[in-house]
């Protein structure tokens, strides 16, 4: 592996070796430890490419591209996420004359991972205020609900940006849908990293790694303390802006000619697990650099946690993006332990190891996941992806005649609307931890 530069300091690699074993860390949240209770799968290890590589930069450059390949978006899930958008497009047009529904987010930024959730935006002809914004994603809510698309719909309209969850029912692919209410915002950030992305190859193949990562460890979801999509796509922007190990240009331009991606991604896994000033400093993209806290007036931090990490909204100079991270020590702590873990692997390529996968313990997804995917894959390639047909006939079901056409279903349609009502039920957990 190329040494670390101008980094390697005898202090700085005996952190990184500390980091092998690293403190108890404070007892997690309910929800997150569900999530990092679930399987975790690494399938995408067994499509690396066999191929003669010299150092550990080159291996795990292979392994991160052939990742990036593998958690793209597929047509077939591009299909059912179009149809959606028809299908709820048409639906809410009947109750929100001259409407629009947008997609914004991960999933138009081409930053999503499989099984992610799908964010939506309705833009309707007026202005609304907070109250009004409530009476209408009740009404989409009930909408969904009335026309069979999900057995469940949670409105958050205490959240800083107010929307309806739910998940569709199977035949629409079981897709996890957020839809706010004139979010003009979240479709002016949605531009600008897809600015980003055009003149950053780097971008998206490193946010996807870093995303997994801290999905992996129930690090990704805002709502328990974690670091949400925006704000690691600002932490990637940030540091491919500064280069703070230095790299040649080159390596950033033009990665995948100089088989670079490994080495940025270990370089990102030092510069926030060992080196960013999160004491004085906080993260301007939009300047291209670090500003210091104390002269933002617009950063407000508890006295308990002088460590918070702050960026700077892209549009909104004024709102810190990670107001909901309170786990920034742990996001630390997993990045020293990721780098630790790759700094053990740096040994010659033999044909013994060669075929040993290096990040396959670091960036896994969760098996619900992938099994969404296949179902997805299945739905479309038979033709059995349902359109809404019949949608404008649907009435609404009493509670009484939902049980009862419950307990008639098959055992396995019944046992799709249970996880349903599960699935709904660690939501409604999620939104009262948020609201705490």
């Amino acid at each position: 592996m190329e040494p670390l530069g101008r980094r390697e300091s005898e202090e700085e690699l005996h952190l990184v070796a500390v980091s092998l074993h690293p403190s108890r860390p404070k007892k997690r949240k309910r929800l997150a430890a569900e999530e990092v209770a679930e399987p975790l799968l690494s399938p995408w290890t067994s499509l690396v490419p066999k191929s003669e590589v010299v150092n550990l930069d080159q291996r795990l450059h292979q392994e991160i591209a052939t990742f990036v390949d593998f958690v793209q978006q597929t047509p077939q899930e591009r299909t059912a996420r179009d149809n959606l958008l028809a299908v709820l497009q048409k639906m809410l047009r009947t109750r929100f004359p001259k409407c629009e529904l947008k997609l914004h987010g991960s999933t138009v930024t081409d930053l999503s991972l499989p099984g992610a959730d799908i964010d939506m935006i309705l833009v309707t002809a007026k202005e609304m205020s907070r109250t009004e914004q409530k009476d209408a994603l009740h009404k989409i809510a009930h909408a969904v609900k009335t026309a069979l698309l999900a057995d469940h719909a949670l409105v958050l309209h205490r959240a800083r940006v107010p929307i309806v969850k739910f998940k569709t029912l199977p035949e629409y692919g079981s897709l996890s849908v957020d839809i706010g209410i004139n979010n003009t915002e979240g479709l002016r950030v949605t531009e600008l990293v897809k600015a980003y992305m055009s003149t950053m190859p780097c971008l998206r193949p490193l946010v996807l790694a870093v995303k997994t990562f801290l999905a992996q460890r129930g690090l990704s979801n805002p709502a328990v303390g974690g670091l949400g999509s925006y704000a690691t796509t600002c932490m990637v922007l940030i540091f491919l802006q500064l280069n703070p190990s230095g790299r040649p240009t080159d390596y950033l331009e033009k990665p995948v000619a100089n088989e670079s991606l490994g080495m940025l991604f270990t370089d990102f896994l030092f510069y926030y697990g060992l080196k960013f000033p999160y004491t004085t400093s906080y993260i301007s993209v939009t300047s291209g650099k670090l500003l210091p806290k104390e002269s933002a007036q617009w950063i407000t931090i508890a006295p308990d946690s002088p460590s918070a990490l702050v960026i700077q909204c892209l549009v909104n100079p004024k709102n810190d993006v990670t107001r909901p991270t309170s786990r920034i020590g742990e996001v630390r702590e997993a990045f020293k332990a990721a780098l630790a873990t790759i700094l053990a692997s740096a040994l010659p390529v033999t044909d013994e190891n060669e075929s040993e996968s290096l990040l396959g313990s670091l960036l896994g997804l969760r098996e619900s996941k992938l099994q969404e995917r296949e179902h997805i894959h299945a739905l479309v390639d038979s033709g059995t992806l349902s359109t809404g047909s019949g949608l404008a006939s649907a009435t609404p079901l009493s509670v009484t005649s939902r049980t009862t056409t419950m307990s008639e279903l098959p055992l396995p349609r019944r046992q799709e609307r249970e996880g349903a009502e599960r699935n709904a039920r660690r939501t409604r957990a999620e939104a009262s931890e948020d609201r705490a």
